[in-house]
């Protein structure tokens, strides 16, 4: 059903607790794939998602290139875009399987954390049906990644409770 896609670069301290927040959501049938587009790691980061089972997706360059050539090779119905090292709410599988079964094609986002009057964090995360990110034209050759997506994709229509750091 979903394929996560999971931009990496030397991220062995965090990846492991990222990739256990996603077992249950495998097992469970709503995360079909783990697809991994690593920037170059030299520490023990392609090992831990070898050892996880994740697709491991070879691409350099900017991050919309990254992040196309992983969904290029995902085959879920809809995409999951975490940030490099995501800290998932507990929970999260719940909220995003609602959003897939009531939610045809609508863009969902994580929902910001309650910091005060702090400018608003960088969009590095979504979830977005192929067809909608299809009909986007994807991701693109630039450095903005998700931004530049949405941008092309139309306004995101709902938060979701996901990411603890997001």
């Amino acid at each position: 059903m979903i394929s996560v896609i999971l931009p990496t670069f030397n991220s062995e301290a965090t990846l492991g607790d990222a990739l256990a927040d996603l077992v249950r959501a495998a097992v469970d049938g709503l995360v079909r794939e783990v697809v991994a587009v690593d920037g170059g790691s030299s520490d023990a980061t392609l090992d831990i998602l070898e050892d996880a089972g994740a697709r491991r997706v070879s691409a350099g360059g900017l991050l919309g290139a990254r992040l196309a050539a992983a969904v290029g090779a995902s085959k879920g119905q809809w995409l999951m875009v975490l940030p490099p090292r995501p800290v998932l709410f507990p929970g999260w599988e719940r909220q995003v399987a609602l959003h897939v079964e009531r939610h045809a094609d609508a863009i969902g986002l994580p929902a910001p954390e309650r910091r005060g009057l702090l400018p608003a964090p960088k969009i590095d995360a979504l979830l977005i049906g192929r067809l909608r990110h299809d009909r986007a034209s994807g991701f693109q050759v630039t450095d903005k990644g998700v931004t530049e997506l949405l941008r092309r994709a139309g306004k995101p229509t709902r938060r979701l409770p996901i990411l603890l750091n997001g």
